[in-house]
């Protein structure tokens, strides 16, 4: 069963400024970034139960190579992303967003 992913509308932000952020320190590690964001967006649509929750029924993925955090919650057949963060920022605060509609 795959799994409908629906992002917050911040994590397009998230997702740019971090884009920006690595492509300013090395052409193409940005490009980098967002190939390993994809993968895990894949990861997510098709076995989002694989990772565990965190606070309530907040759940995490790790980026393997980037210090990033997606942060998600399933709802019957949906994944809710709420943020993509770097993993030094208080993670509390940014799972108080809520859903999109």
């Amino acid at each position: 069963m795959n799994y409908n992913l629906i992002f917050n509308s911040q994590v397009e932000t998230d997702v740019g400024e971090a884009y920006i952020w690595y492509e300013a320190r090395q052409e193409g590690l940005g490009e980098r970034f967002l190939e390993e964001l994809v993968i895990c967006y894949n990861q997510l649509e098709v076995h989002p139960g694989y990772y565990g929750s965190v606070v309530k029924n907040y759940r995490r993925v790790t980026l393997r190579h980037f210090p990033y955090i997606i942060a998600f919650e399933i709802v019957a057949n949906k994944v809710f992303v709420y943020a993509v963060f770097h993993s030094s920022r208080n993670q509390k605060a940014i799972l108080k967003r809520k859903r999109s509609k």
